[in-house]
């Protein structure tokens, strides 16, 4: 392999003889000069080097070799992994993460998980300025990292902890809280209200006090007074939010009292009458809900929360939240995604994710017209619910069961199967395709027969060229994937990419060049950033390589699952996430997600 090896060609150097994964991978030692993650060890003073994922450390950084420049700083004689790595001392000021430690008058500082702390950071080095803050007296890294005093008001993720009026915060990844937040960081407003008194990370995260009203996604963390948030699906992350950032206003509704977290987290109290997603807790009507994610209920809704009208449904006597969470009585008619149980013909129906069951359904209510159907006889919810009787023929997700050359399918969430299919059924076209002879759920389901050559969620299996393939969340492989499937086509760009599902599924969604949540890393000058599901990865990214953009450089060659996966070898130029295993190079490959090994590759 040629000396270009990073992540846009991770072992593609030829000097390199061993090299660790960066996800408890194995070490490799000798790297050539070109060899890095945005140049990993490729200076050829290192002889020693820490994988960022409890591997081994390596000593000797030249100037040259960062992650957006790591150890480079000629100064550096110690530095810390950021995944339970040891701790190195004596950074220069341009060794950072946009800025790790490269403050001169740093002497200690925290590495982002699990690291020991280091002290005396100065105020430009930060992650967009991580403990530069003069004004910080005490700060946590992200991930189970101890405090970090002296930060100052700026010190963010586009602001972390740069809030003045913060009292209390916490890391968003089991760490200690923070103090000192100011009163603008939200998600659409997360816990800016001025109202909030508490909050809490929305995965298994301790509360915060004092937020801000504006911080929001629209808007990460570039508000100089942003905060910080969770990691979304049971990975322990917290964002900094600026004053615009806001996922169509979550905790910004006066009306709220309380509210919980999507994934695990306790309640939030104190929500303004602007939050919702397309209106959260906004409604009026609302006595009790519950978050979506396993979360306690929530009181006090107002007539506009829903999504899409959540529970604003009149005619609802008792709903559940889509994901293992209680009932919620009171609904209006109008209540839906879509329609949700507003369609009258619904005698019983499950939430989508081990939720109980919902009765009077009227005849709108749907996801692009949900348990409608006449035609369905059985449908299961697609996260481990219970079926669901009496479907109409609209009754799809863009048409879900009422396809009518279906024998059996799977819901994509330890479902059980589906009979009855209809030739239209699909998720654009789910079970329809003909050519399927096997495919699995995405998320530890069952395998499903009789695939057409259209099936795909944006063509899944449809692929011709494909030989083999995995479930992106644990499942079994799938046979027969051309290069055009793909969520925006799976698969089936030539360069392909992937996510993770947002619910406890490990999975990234691939993105095309343009198509990005708001533009992610398409700045020129890229960094990195953590798997958003308890996976330790951090991404490397291009000038426009991003989510709509992944790792389609030709340098590719080798890289690792992102979640404790195992490592791949021999990657070619277009292989990448727009080209998940599509290159012809490729011998071996893991799954990202806990799944086994795929070997033979196709271009």
């Amino acid at each position: 392999m040629a000396c270009i090896c990073t992540w846009k060609a991770w072992s593609t150097c030829a000097s390199c003889s061993c090299w660790r994964c960066w996800a408890r991978a194995r070490i490799i030692s000798s790297r050539s000069s070109i060899c890095t993650w945005k140049a990993w060890s490729t200076c050829a003073s290192c002889s020693c080097w820490r994988c960022w994922a409890r591997a081994r450390i390596i000593s000797s950084r030249s100037s040259i070799c960062t992650w957006k420049a790591w150890s480079t700083c000629a100064s550096c004689s110690c530095w810390r992994c950021w995944a339970r790595a040891r701790i190195i001392s004596s950074r220069s000021s341009i060794c950072t993460w946009k800025a790790w430690s490269t403050c001169a008058s740093c002497s200690c500082w925290r590495c982002w998980a699990r690291a020991r702390i280091i002290s005396s950071r100065s105020s430009i080095c930060t992650w967009k300025a991580w403990s530069t803050c003069a004004s910080c007296s005490c700060w946590r890294c992200w991930a189970r990292a101890r405090i970090i005093s002296s930060r100052s008001s700026i010190c963010t993720w586009k602001a972390w902890s740069t809030c003045a009026s913060c009292s209390c915060w916490r890391c968003w990844a089991r760490a200690r809280i923070i103090s000192s937040r100011s009163s603008i960081c939200t998600w659409k407003a997360w816990s800016t209200c001025a109202s909030c008194s508490c909050w809490r990370c929305w995965a298994r995260a301790r509360i915060i006090s004092s937020r801000s009203s504006i911080c929001t996604w629209k808007a990460w963390s570039t508000c100089a007074s942003c905060s910080c948030w969770r990691c979304w699906a049971r990975a322990r992350i917290i964002s900094s939010r600026s004053s615009i950032c806001t996922w169509k206003a979550w905790s910004t509704c006066a009306s709220c009292s309380c509210w919980r977290c999507w994934a695990r987290a306790r309640i939030i109290s104190s929500r303004s009458s602007i939050c919702t997603w397309k209106a959260w807790s906004t409604c009026a009507s609302c006595s009790c809900w519950r978050c979506w994610a396993r979360a306690r209920i929530i009181s006090s809704r107002s007539s506009i929360c829903t999504w899409k009208a959540w529970s604003t449904c009149a005619s609802c006597s008792c709903w559940r939240c889509w994901a293992r969470a209680r009932i919620i009585s009171s609904r209006s008619s109008i209540c839906t995604w879509k329609a949700w149980s507003t369609c009258a013909s619904c005698s019983c129906w499950r939430c989508w994710a081990r939720a109980r069951i919902i009765s009077s359904r009227s005849s709108i209510c749907t996801w692009k017209a949900w348990s409608t159907c006449a035609s369905c006889s059985c449908w299961r919810c697609w996260a481990r619910a219970r079926i669901i009787s009496s479907r109409s023929s609209i009754c799809t997700w863009k048409a879900w069961s009422t396809c009518a050359s279906c024998s059996c399918w799977r819901c994509w969430a330890r479902a059980r199967i589906i009979s009855s299919r209809s030739s239209i059924c699909t998720w654009k076209a789910w079970s329809t395709c003909a050519s399927c002879s096997c495919w699995r759920c995405w998320a530890r389901a069952r395998i499903i027969s009789s695939r057409s050559s259209i099936c795909t969620w944006k063509a899944w299996s449809t692929c011709a060229s494909c030989s083999c393939w995995r479930c992106w969340a644990r499942a079994r492989i799938i046979s027969s994937r051309s290069s055009i499937c793909t969520w925006k086509a799976w698969s089936t760009c030539a360069s392909c990419s992937c996510w993770r599902c947002w619910a406890r599924a490990r999975i990234i969604s691939s993105r095309s060049s343009i198509c990005t949540w708001k533009a992610w890393s398409t700045c020129a000058s890229c960094s990195c950033w953590r798997c958003w599901a308890r996976a330790r990865i951090i991404s490397s990214r291009s000038s426009i390589c991003t989510w709509k953009a992944w790792s389609t450089c030709a340098s590719c060659s080798c890289w690792r699952c992102w979640a404790r996966a195992r490592i791949i070898s021999f990657r070619s130029s277009i292989c990448t996430w727009k080209a998940w295993s599509t290159c012809a190079s490729c011998s071996c490959w893991r799954c990202w997600a806990r799944a086994r090994i795929i070997s033979s590759r196709s271009s």
